[in-house]
Order: C-alpha cells, then sequence, then structure tokens
C-alpha cells in the first residue's frame, strides 16, 4: 500500500496488529493475522522517521520530518494529537503507562511530551548532533537516548536532570533497549 519505502513497522503488544510508516508520508494500519490493511493514517506532510505503539496498544504515535508527532487511536485510525516538535524528530517511544512520549531531534535534544496535552515537559541537551534513538526504563523512570555523537545518555525522566554519559562506542548509537 505504501508508494515510497518503509521506515518501521511494528506490532501492537497483542499482535493483533501491525503498523508501518513510510516516506510516502503515511503510517498504515494492517491486520496481523490477516494482513489486509485496516486504515491508512494521512497528516504527515513528509517523511515519517518513526513510529510507536502505545503499551496497551490503544494509541500511535508518528514522527515526521515535517517536524510534527501525531497520536492517534488504533482501534478506528482517528486522529488524536498533534505536537509541533520545532525540530526534526528522529525518534518517537511512548512511556509504560502510556502518559508521556519521548522524541529524538536533529538538534541534539531530547524531549519529553504529556500525551494527554501535548506540553513539552523536558528539553533534554547534552548530545552533539542528532538523538537517534530513545527509550523508557520498564519503570518509566528513567529515559536512555543515544546519539550520533556516539554516547549513550542516561536521563532522569521525571525531572529531566541527567544521570550518566555512556562513552565509548566505536560510532553512532541508534538503537537502546533497558534490561526488563
Amino acid at each position: 500500500g505504501h508508494t515510497a519505502g518503509i521506515d518501521r513497522a511494528v506490532f501492537t503488544p497483542d499482535g493483533a496488529i501491525i503498523v508501518t510508516a513510510g516516506d510516502d508520508a503515511t503510517a498504515r494500519i494492517w491486520d496481523g493475522r490477516t494482513g489486509g490493511e485496516r486504515f491508512v493514517l494521512k497528516g504527515h506532510t513528509k517523511a515519517l522517521a518513526d513510529l510507536a505503539v502505545s503499551p496497551d496498544g490503544s494509541r500511535i504515535a508518528t514522527a515526521g520530518d515535517d517536524m510534527t508527532v501525531r497520536i492517534w487511536e488504533t482501534k478506528t485510525g482517528g486522529a488524536l494529537r498533534e505536537i509541533n516538535a520545532g525540530n526534526y524528530v528522529t525518534g518517537v517511544v511512548f512511556s509504560p503507562d502510556g502518559s508521556r512520549i519521548a522524541t529524538g531531534g536533529m538538534d541534539g535534544t531530547a524531549r519529553i511530551w504529556d500525551v494527554g496535552t501535548g506540553r513539552g515537559l523536558f528539553v533534554l541537551r547534552g548530545h552533539d548532533g542528532t538523538v537517534d534513538a530513545v527509550a523508557f526504563s520498564p519503570d518509566g523512570s528513567m529515559l536512555a537516548t543515544g546519539g550520533n555523537d556516539d554516547t549513550a545518555r542516561i536521563w532522569n525522566a521525571k525531572t529531566g536532570e541527567a544521570i550518566h554519559v555512556l562513552n565509548g562506542h566505536a560510532s553512532f548509537v541508534v538503537a537502546l533497549a533497558f534490561r526488563p
């Protein structure tokens, strides 16, 4: 269904739905059992860089090169919220309770947003270059960020304060995860 490349595909936690993000500025919701397309999520004006599914599977966050993050309802494909990120968004993740999202940006910052209001809670500064990856700890208290400055950083997700810088990587940090 996409008319250009697909940059990300994610299952909902129950495996019933697959969501894809494309260079054609759309995300698509697919039936995980039949492979049939359910909905096309339109609203972004440029390619999508990343997407995330909320832990309960009810919402989707899409991040686009149009400097926005959009929140969608999984069951209907309906748009719930648009967040103007103010820079190119390269990564997005939901917090474990689904109340916040974190984004990485080309401006070297990560940001934490309230999903319900779309309000920015924290701007996390410290990377020297694009923040390519973001991940919440299982309890939501910490956020890890990885960037093209060859570092990963750990932040207090409740206060926005820096906790650790993880140096020594030989190249960009483009993926990271917490141990469950």
